[in-house]
């Protein structure tokens, strides 16, 4: 058993798989279902990131908005794996 954690610092998680913008989505499934499952096969204790969307946005402080509440969602499904 490891006597520390690892925690990934830059990570940005996707609640689920059709906002996932990672180029490598055919080897990486980073989806609300699986992110903890990889991290923990790679050691990782916790992770920690934002949420990412690369689309265009009229208001970009709704986009801003949207985005924190995303990450809220993540918080509730990961519990304490999320920061």
């Amino acid at each position: 058993m490891m006597s520390f954690e690892i925690i990934d610092f830059h990570t940005h998680p996707f609640i689920n798989a059709k906002n996932n913008i990672c180029p490598h989505t055919d080897v990486v499934k980073m989806d609300a279902q699986t992110t903890r499952e990889t991290f923990k096969k790679l050691g990782v204790s916790k992770i920690c990131g934002s949420v990412v969307d690369i689309h265009p946005a009229d208001d970009i402080w709704a986009k801003v908005k949207a985005c924190n509440d995303e990450a809220l969602k993540l918080k509730e499904i990961y519990g304490d794996f999320y920061i």
